[in-house]
């Protein structure tokens, strides 16, 4: 996670110098003195989430709007925004609560993924998600991951147990325990249909050959 600060830097079209930016984030407005959790440029626009519920957008990343915030009219429920993704014509935010967001426009409104729908809901915070070959991968607290083709209804991949996860290790070759925030997809002369990597706490890593069945590396 970043720290947010009242000032962005965005570097200058090839130069290695970086020229500093006035930000609407500065405490007061925009982010309101919250945290950024992450930032990403997705769908043509630079998406910031963060602290207290907030979002904000922008198209050059030099001028940005808030669309969400800890003022009464979050959807986030004040709690903190640590993960977004697009993908299958949705935005997608994932929160500490487990909570799933989706919405067609980023300066829309957003609606709540159900529980039914949602296996990590209120149960442990989501991370980070990403969007790629036709496929929403969520990872997060305790080792979970869930996937999802449109980002409304979500699946759960591990851990496939009910024993308890909280002390951490390996089950049926699945990791159970530490805290997951990477996870990323990508092709390889080795894996060449694709291949999901997912890390997180103690250098947890597991994979994944088809977004359904992940295994802890040996």
């Amino acid at each position: 996670p970043t720290a947010s600060s009242p000032r962005s830097k965005r570097s200058k079209p090839s130069s290695n110098t970086w020229t500093e930016r006035t930000s609407s984030f500065a405490g007061g407005t925009n982010f309101q003195g919250q945290t950024v959790q992450t930032v990403k440029f997705l769908n043509n626009t630079f998406v910031a989430v963060g602290g207290a519920g907030t979002i904000g957008y922008s198209l050059d990343g030099d001028s940005w709007t808030r669309i969400a915030y800890n003022g009464g009219t979050s959807p986030f429920n004040a709690t903190n925004i640590r993960a977004v993704a697009y993908g299958a014509g949705l935005w997608v935010f994932g929160n500490d609560n487990g909570f799933i967001y989706t919405g067609a426009s980023i300066s829309g409104a957003f609606t709540q993924v159900s529980a039914g729908n949602n296996p990590f809901h209120s149960n442990v915070a989501v991370r980070e998600i990403h969007f790629a070959n036709n496929l929403f991968v969520a990872v997060g607290s305790s080792g979970w991951i869930m996937t999802s083709p449109d980002g409304l209804v979500w699946t759960r991949r591990s851990p496939l147990t009910t024993t308890a996860y909280a002390s951490g290790g390996t089950f049926n070759g699945q990791y159970v325990g530490n805290d997951l925030w990477g996870v990323a997809y990508g092709t390889t002369t080795a894996y060449p249909n694709g291949l999901w990597l997912v890390a997180g706490d103690s250098g947890v890593t597991q994979y994944s050959t088809n977004g359904t069945d992940f295994r802890t590396l040996s």
